[in-house]
């Protein structure tokens, strides 16, 4: 594995801050509280978050990083195109409104699922030896 370990420590971090601003954001907004700027200030954050899970995924990918690794940047790339693309149908068809409160209960629920992911990696996760060091095979090798 040639992923620098400080790079993973920073990114589970910063993964975690992101779920933790996500959550305030959603749960303010389901109280109808509004922070001046705070809707142009997250779309900001999420779309250089967006961009950052993008940047891991390649480092993680040619670094040989454990699979596992993988599983948080892969998540926010897919969540983030998924839920804008849905954020378009509802707004397109007017229903956004309507859908809000399903939306922040989805939005809860995979924010749980990130805490826990990020806690699971912060503490637990230790990779094999076999995923630490992968025994990388050549085309010279194989004949």
């Amino acid at each position: 594995m040639n992923i620098k370990r400080g790079y993973v420590q920073a990114y589970v971090l910063l993964a975690l801050l992101f779920v933790i601003i996500n959550v305030t954001n959603d749960v303010l907004g389901y109280l109808e509280i509004s922070i001046p700027y705070g809707e142009g200030i997250l779309a900001l954050v999420t779309f250089l978050f967006f961009a950052y899970n993008i940047v891991t995924v390649t480092y993680f990918v040619r670094g040989s990083a454990p699979g596992m690794l993988l599983v948080l940047p892969v998540y926010y790339v897919i969540s983030v195109l998924l839920f804008f693309a849905l954020g378009l149908i509802l707004g397109t068809f007017n229903v956004l409104e309507s859908a809000g409160f399903y939306l922040l209960l989805a939005s809860v629920a995979l924010s749980i699922f990130e805490i826990y992911f990020i806690i699971y990696l912060m503490f637990s996760y230790e990779p094999s030896p076999e995923e630490a060091n992968p025994q990388r095979v050549s085309w010279n090798q194989l004949g």
